[in-house]
């Protein structure tokens, strides 16, 4: 039986959103699949600490196995998910409707 969920995630500056990530969940596979976080605030870490949270919520759930944050690429954004602790893989499953 397969498991399909989205999870929102977001970080919160005195009851304002300064950054938030859409995932979604498929049996023990987390995809980050939107991530975004305000230029004002990201001097903070609040990036850093939106990752953390997701990591640990993902640890702390029965049966999740994988995080996956799409593609690491050189520069800007592959820069940031690699200080974050992610690295490059090759994953390939195969999704079945029904």
């Amino acid at each position: 039986m397969e498991y399909l969920s989205t999870k929102r995630c977001g970080v919160f500056h005195e009851d304002t959103l300064v950054a938030y990530a859409n995932c979604a969940v498929l049996n023990n596979l987390l995809v980050i699949n939107t991530i975004l976080g305000h230029g004002e605030h990201l001097r903070y870490g609040i990036m850093n600490l939106l990752i953390y949270f997701i990591v640990r919520q993902a640890i702390e759930t029965p049966n999740l196995q994988y995080i996956n944050y799409l593609t690491l690429r050189p520069g800007g954004l592959g820069l940031f998910k690699k200080n974050v602790g992610f690295r490059a893989h090759s994953c390939f499953f195969k999704h079945e409707t029904c």
